[in-house]
Formats: C-alpha cells, sequence, structure tokens
C-alpha cells in the first residue's frame, strides 16, 4: 500500500496506531512544506498546533478501539482542521480519514488532505451554478476542438507535436444508476480535479459526454513522452473516489492519437482518438490504445457492413449452406446442419459469426434469425418436391430467438402449415453456452417439441456442461464441441469423460453426435466412444444448397435404410445416401 499512494491525486500521508508517520507521497509537500522523508520522522500530532494534540490522540485511540477487527472502516471526515506548515504557519485543511490494515502496515489510518479555502471555493461555485451544468468550466467539443486546431496549426510552423487523449472512466453509469444525478456530478467534478492537477496551464480538457473526456497536450518536443503522460493520468483515475460512504474505482480507458503522424487536423486526431478508447475498451487487458491504420480500415469495413446489412434482406443477399453428417459405423448420410452466409457483393462470403454483433447493434439481428429459418424451411421445401425427403436437418436457434418465444412459436407454427413436413425430423440446436435455460424460454422449448420438432444442445462441452441440463430440458441430441475429439487422442481422461457422457446420453435416449472430425484419428475416437454420427470438415465441408444436391443426392436417390440410427425414442429413418 505504501508504495501505491503516491499515485493517488489527493496529498495523503499513513499513520500508525501510535501516532507515527510511516508513509506519506509528494503532493503533502505541497500542502505542509515537508518532504515524504521529513514527515516519516514525525508524528502525526507533531503537525498540530499544540492546544489541539491532546484531543486528537483521545479520537484517534477512540477510533482504532471503536473499529477493532476491522480491516475496512467507514470514511470519516474532519472539517477545518487546522495544521502546522513547515515554516510554523497554521493552516486549515478538510480531511478524510480511513482505517486500513494489512501484514505490511499492521493497523493504520490513511489521512487525505485538502485545503479548507480550496473546498469552500469549489462548494460556493457549485452552489452559485446549482441549475447549470456543474461541468461548465470544461471546454464542450466545439471550443476543444477549435483549439486543437489552432495548436496543429502551431506545431506545423513550430515543428512540435500535438497529442490528443480521450478518456472514459467507465463508473459514471453505475454511479448515477444507484445514487443518482447529483453523486455523478461530485464524481464527474473530481475526474475533472485529477487531470487538472496533472496537466500543464496550456493544456486543454473537455468533456465530450458522460463521463469520457478529452485532453490536448500541445507544443510536445517528443512523442514518446504521450505514453508517460497516458500512464499518468491513468494511475491519477484508477485511485478510489469516494461519494458520501461508498467508494468507486474508476477503470480508464485511453486512446491516444498524434499529430503529424496519425492525423493533419482536429477533428481527425479526436475521431482517431476516440476509436482508440474504444479499441482499448475491447481490448482484454484495457487501459490505453494508440491509434493504428488498422483500427481505421477496421472502422471502416464496419461502418461498411452496417450500411449494407440493412438492405441484405430485401436484396435477397442471404444464402443457407449445408453440412453434411454422416453415421459413423456405415458411412451413410445422417442429416445437414444449417448455417446462414451473407453473399455481400463486394466482400464475397461472409459467415454468420463474422456479422452477428454488428446485427445486434444495429437492429438486425431480429429479421436475420427470421430469415435463417425462413431460408431452411425454403430449402427443405425444395428437398421435399425433389423427392429426397425425410432428411434430418439441424438449425441453430439464437438466445434473442429463444428470448422471443412467442414470435418464434408463432413463426414455427406458420412454417409448418406451409411445408407440410412431418417435424421431427427438424432438430432445432441451443448453444451450451445459453445454458441453464430459464423458465420462460424452457416453456418456449417444451412448446416446440410439442409442435413435434426436436431439440439439440450445440458444442456441449465448451461451457459448464451439467447432467441437470440433459435431464431438464427436452433434449434429442448433443453435439459434441469442436475440439474436443482432437483434445482426447492424447488425453486419456477426456476420452474417457467422453465415452462416458455418450453412455449417459444413451441411456437418456439422446444421440450423439461428434463434430470437428478432422481426420482418420479423430473418425477412429469418435468410433471408439459411441458416438451416433460425425461432422467435420475432412468428410464434407459447409455446401451451397445446389451443391450439396449435388454431391449427395446427383442421379442416385437415397435409399432408405431399414436399421435406423441409435434413437429408441423416435423411429424415423435417415437418408442413407453417401458422398460420389
Amino acid at each position: 500500500m505504501k508504495k501505491h499512494i503516491e499515485s493517488l491525486p489527493d496529498a495523503v500521508m499513513m499513520i500508525s496506531q501510535n501516532g507515527e508517520i510511516i508513509a506519506a507521497n509528494s503532493l503533502m509537500q505541497g500542502l505542509l512544506g515537508y518532504s515524504p522523508e521529513e514527515l516519516l520522522s514525525k508524528k502525526a500530532e507533531d503537525l498540530l498546533p499544540k492546544n489541539s494534540r491532546a484531543e486528537y490522540t483521545a479520537w484517534r485511540d477512540r477510533f482504532f478501539q471503536a473499529t477493532s477487527g476491522e480491516t475496512s472502516a467507514s470514511v470519516s471526515h474532519l472539517e477545518d482542521t487546522r495544521a502546522l506548515t513547515k515554516d510554523g504557519t497554521e493552516e486549515t485543511f478538510d480531511i478524510s480519514l480511513k482505517r486500513f490494515e494489512s501484514d505490511e502496515t499492521g493497523p493504520c489510518l490513511i489521512a487525505s488532505f485538502r485545503s479548507s479555502k480550496a473546498t469552500k471555493q469549489a462548494t460556493t461555485q457549485s452552489a452559485d451554478s446549482e441549475r447549470r451544468d456543474p461541468l461548465k468550466e470544461v471546454s464542450d467539443k466545439k471550443r476543444f476542438t477549435e483549439s486543437v486546431q489552432a495548436a496543429v496549426e502551431n506545431a506545423k510552423t513550430e515543428g512540435r507535436f500535438v497529442a490528443v487523449l480521450t478518456v472514459d472512466s467507465g463508473q459514471y453509469r453505475k454511479i448515477i444508476d444507484t445514487l443518482g444525478r447529483d453523486a455523478g456530478d461530485d464524481y464527474l467534478r473530481e475526474l475533472v480535479a485529477r487531470i487538472s492537477r496533472i496537466s500543464r496551464k496550456q493544456d486543454t480538457m473537455a468533456r465530450l459526454a458522460g463521463d469520457e473526456f478529452a485532453v490536448m497536450y500541445q507544443g510536445l518536443n517528443d512523442p514518446d513522452v504521450v505514453n508517460k503522460l497516458a500512464l499518468r493520468i491513468k494511475s491519477f483515475l484508477s485511485a478510489p473516489i469516494y461519494i458520501g460512504e461508498h467508494s468507486f474505482a474508476p477503470r480508464p480507458d485511453i486512446g491516444v492519437s498524434v499529430f503529424p503522424t496519425d492525423a493533419d487536423d482536429a477533428a481527425a486526431l479526436l475521431r482517431n482518438a476516440d476509436l482508440a478508447m474504444h479499441n482499448a475498451k475491447k481490448s482484454a487487458s484495457g487501459g490505453i490504445a494508440f491509434f493504428s491504420g488498422e483500427m481505421a480500415e477496421r472502422a471502416e469495413q464496419r461502418l461498411t457492413l452496417e450500411s449494407d446489412l440493412r438492405s441484405a434482406i430485401f436484396k435477397d443477399e442471404f444464402v443457407v449452406h449445408f453440412q453434411p453428417f454422416f453415421q459413423l459405423e456405415s458411412g451413410s448420410l445422417f442429416g445437414v446442419e444449417s448455417s446462414l452466409c451473407w453473399q455481400h457483393p463486394k466482400l464475397g462470403t461472409i459467415e454468420l459469426h463474422d456479422f452477428t454483433q454488428v446485427a445486434k447493434e444495429t437492429g438486425m439481428a431480429t429479421p436475420i434469425d427470421e430469415t435463417a429459418l425462413w431460408l431452411t424451411f425454403e430449402a427443405i421445401r425444395k428437398w421435399k418436391a425433389m423427392g429426397h425427403w425425410p432428411l434430418r436437418v439441424v438449425h441453430s436457434l439464437s438466445p434473442q430467438q429463444l428470448a422471443r418465444p412467442d414470435s418464434l412459436t408463432r413463426q414455427l407454427r406458420g412454417l409448418l402449415l406451409d411445408s407440410k413436413i412431418d417435424p421431427q425430423h427438424v432438430s432445432f440446436a441451443i448453444h451450451e453456452t445459453d445454458m441453464p435455460v430459464p423458465n420462460d424460454r424452457l416453456k418456449a422449448l417444451e412448446e416446440i417439441v410439442e409442435m413435434g420438432f426436436r431439440i439439440c444442445v450445440d458444442e456441449f462441452g465448451i461451457g459448464a456442461s451439467a447432467l441437470t441440463y440433459l435431464i431438464n430440458v427436452p433434449v434429442h441430441t448433443v453435439k459434441f464441441a469442436p475440439g474436443l475429439l482432437a483434445k482426447s487422442i492424447d488425453d486419456q481422461q477426456c476420452q474417457s469423460v467422453l465415452a462416458a457422457t455418450v453412455q449417459m446420453s444413451h441411456i437418456l435416449n439422446i444421440e450423439v453426435i461428434a463434430s470437428g472430425i478432422e481426420s482418420d484419428a479423430h473418425l477412429e475416437v469418435a468410433r471408439k466412444i459411441g458416438c451416433d454420427a460425425g461432422q467435420g470438415n475432412w468428410q464434407c465441408p459447409s455446401l451451397k444448397f445446389e451443391e450439396l444436391c449435388s454431391a449427395v443426392f446427383d442421379g442416385n436417390r437415397p435409399k432408405q435404410n431399414k436399421a435406423t440410427a441409435r434413437d429408441p425414442g423416435n423411429k424415423h429413418e435417415p437418408v442413407t445416401g453417401t458422398l460420389g
């Protein structure tokens, strides 16, 4: 803890249970005149006027006694407390005290000092602007952009650098949702104060939105200093902020853009810094991100996808591909799994997982889900007309579809009525990570089963697999997650777990499909552990509708196999055609 207080934005010292000062940061020197080293030779009462020392000592003893056994207690505030500076002058401070205890320090107090004059001045200003934006003194985006552009013009003639940093603290929404907007304003004021303390007079700060700020550093001779500036902002903003009895720890994400390397005008600098900040948010490590050309390319591609995705449905650019899976013993066709793809006119085939997030953020997820389901049934209708039915078809349902059970079941009834097929040949897959299934979605699955459809758990084993999933949910099929077969080749324990899962599933009348078969070794393991069917690019990749028909059905209508899959609960027969 001692080494961390230097990064705190306030003047702070740590006081032991017997009153000795055991740590202090350099900001204390600005308030009292003592260096941290000089303070370590003193007791806290030495900094108080003589007539206040006995009262303080008694208060300290009562405080430690009252909080005995606690490693952390609420914050106590002492307003207008008199203390002596190094030259003997009395000054008044507002002091926040909090008990802290660790193996390094033992029981101690963390004392945070602020000048009473500064606090009262801020309080007065806040009261005067009660009906106005409490951050009125901070530039808005328009004024900030103008300042950055002026700095850029100066930098062009002087051969210097300008850096724009955008900062998001990540806690503002949580605070206003729990404590209200007044508390949120106090939080923002503290953020502004902290950034101001480590900024020069010529630097400019603006509030962009919420707790998102921008800071400009101009007249820089060395661009390498920008990383140090960003680290300093992150360090100062990461310290806890106390609002009443509540403590909040900001988690700042910072984006950086520098003139002239990243942009040559203010608008582009700010845009690039904001883009970098959002990349910092997405990063697993978070923190600080510097703009790069790759970010701009990804952003442009994303913008193109968003725009094109809105019209893709009306332009009939979505298609369904199918990947077969086969009986492991005979090699005969067991069924197909459908997957939606986007035939982009310029970018070619885009798989669903590459535009799922964009679809969610643009509000296109629902119509795309409905389109995928309609296209799958349209393929079934064509197969039926061609005489290639029955054929097992597996179609994945998204979490968004399951979250709208009434809409989903209504669409399924319509498709079933229109296609006039036996629903037992169609399975709907739910991803294992979407389990356990909430009650409202479980009712939807039960209603789907009542219609005659089947339920498949996809990528079983990738999440927190549980036996209760297979008992509580009306499951007919499980598909092992890709990669499990490969792992089980050299991992006997993994192979034993998979074999036991297959045995358990068969006892429950649940069939098992092995996915991710990419070699003879994978196929051998899948057969050894008793899987009913297998799927993988080694056997057959995902195919367009026409390609599937050509490969599997061309000139040779599959004959029905009297030997059904291991599925005592359902006597439908799979198609037995094989790939030529």
